[in-house]
């Protein structure tokens, strides 16, 4: 029923419809003999005629509730987008700095003291939790499931940060241990950043017609 409701949805499909109802209309017309139909004839066309209309009726009632849904969902979206769109933009700028910091420290040993703290720095992000991720499900390119990808990579890193003693002893007495160590902490921020790059653009589109101070 869903798929019949989005092909007649569509505003081209509506005007072929109408425009075929009205051809075979006239073609009835002038094709059949209606003075020679008799009471039964005339009720079978009515009831023909008043079952077409009926699944017409529906489909486009059907279409319209639809259509409503998309909008008050679409509406709840934008709101969560728009209360929580500087929060992740915040957040985003973190992750980079981080991710960017962990590439460098993969590369050239760097101090110890910052690499432990960016654990806290993350940490002290908020996460969408998922009820709000599911008010942003309508928007455009996903932006609900790249959120919620960013977030996991976020946390996967800040475990590795924070267990990183535990699990190699002589991370602080190795730099080759501690170079390998970013580069694993820096391949799931970068993922993360590049993910919260891609749904934070598009929140911005989203919501720029109706938080925009040049637009009322």
């Amino acid at each position: 029923m869903k798929t019949l409701i989005k092909f007649f949805d569509s505003p081209i499909v509506r005007l072929c419809g109408m425009i075929s109802a009205g051809a075979i209309f006239l073609a009835a017309y002038n094709l059949i003999s209606w003075s020679t139909l008799t009471a039964a004839d005339w009720g079978t066309w009515f009831g023909a005629v008043g079952t077409i209309g009926a699944i017409i009726g529906a489909i486009y009632i059907a279409g319209a509730q639809e259509r409503w849904r998309h909008r008050d969902a679409m509406i709840a979206a934008k709101i969560c987008a728009s209360s929580n769109l500087l929060q992740l933009a915040g957040t985003r700028a973190d992750v980079k700095e981080a991710a960017a910091w962990f590439e460098r420290c993969s590369k050239e040993d760097l101090e110890i003291r910052i690499f432990l703290a960016f654990g806290d720095v993350l940490a002290e992000s908020i996460p969408l939790n998922q009820e709000e991720l599911i008010r942003l499900a309508p928007l455009p390119k996903n932006c609900a499931f790249k959120i919620a990808a960013a977030q996991d990579r976020v946390r996967i890193a800040i475990r590795l940060i924070r267990s990183v003693g535990e699990r190699n002893p002589d991370f602080t007495s190795n730099r080759d241990v501690r170079m390998q160590e970013a580069s694993h902490i820096s391949l799931a921020l970068t993922e993360a950043a590049r993910q919260y790059d891609m749904a934070v653009n598009e929140m911005q589109i989203q919501t720029s017609a109706v938080t925009s101070p040049f637009r009322y």
